[in-house]
């Protein structure tokens, strides 16, 4: 018997279904391939994979050399004499900071850095409470106020160099932390309420007294630096002076 199917209506037999005849459409078309973006496209330029490496290193002196030709150029290009001066003002700002971040890169990097440096070096437990733990950890907070004074200051120019002492300071901290971790080696039980008598606890005791002295004046003449910089009448060379002062001020941990 032959099987007939009613092509108008869609209509497949029961058998022509057990016989595995396909009642609908075969669809011949393909998947498109994807399309390139254009960020896909930056991604497979060979430049822009060599510039985005280049800026990641060398972000800071590329702006500074921006800020530095745009103060030369500025004067010249804007319309009023506000605009120039205003420009011009924020140009040199920006020279100047990121000149600074350029130069405390460098220096970051000509410091050789060991990877077993943390593993070798003892540091002390401040869970313990001890002489050692309470003035070291307070000469960790004094220099935190140190470094806060410095961020909260206005003057953009001012707070640059206050973040060049704050990092010498955090460099004495890591001096402190040996000297106090020492201490602890030689006398474990020492609270601090008298002297210790192994003399090179002393010693290590003594000095970082100094140091801890030497902070609250740090704090002290930061202070005062950020207020002189916020009135009208001192001018950037009388700040700059000060600021001098107080670097040649700030306590250090080093033998002298």
């Amino acid at each position: 018997m032959k099987v007939a199917t009613v092509s108008q209506q869609g209509f497949v037999p029961t058998g022509a279904e057990s016989a595995g005849i396909a009642s609908g459409p075969i669809s011949t078309t393909e998947s498109s391939p994807a399309t390139v973006t254009q960020s896909d496209r930056k991604q497979s330029n060979p430049f822009w994979t060599w510039l985005k490496a280049f800026m990641s290193v060398h972000w800071r002196i590329v702006l500074a050399i921006f800020c530095t030709i745009g103060v030369v150029v500025f004067p010249f290009a804007g319309e009023g004499t506000g605009e120039k001066i205003g420009g011009t003002l924020m140009y040199l700002i920006g020279a100047v900071v990121f000149w600074t971040l350029h130069r405390r890169h460098a220096a970051t990097k000509l410091v050789p850095k060991s990877e077993t440096a943390p593993e070798l070096r003892d540091r002390l437990d401040i869970s313990i409470d001890d002489g050692w733990s309470r003035r070291l950890s307070s000469c960790r907070e004094k220099a935190s106020v140190f470094n806060e004074v410095g961020s909260a200051t206005k003057s953009e120019t001012v707070k640059s160099w206050l973040s060049s002492m704050s990092d010498e300071i955090d460099a004495q901290l890591v001096l402190a932390d040996d000297l106090a971790a020492l201490g602890r080696s030689l006398e474990p039980q020492f609270d601090g309420s008298d002297e210790p008598t192994n003399p090179a606890a002393a010693e290590a005791w003594s000095r970082l007294e100094e140091f801890e002295v030497g902070l609250n004046e740090a704090i002290t003449g930061a202070a005062q630096v950020r207020l002189n910089s916020l009135s009208p009448a001192n001018n950037l060379e009388s700040i700059r002076g000060q600021l001098d002062m107080l670097k040649s001020q700030l306590p250090t941990l080093d033998p002298r």
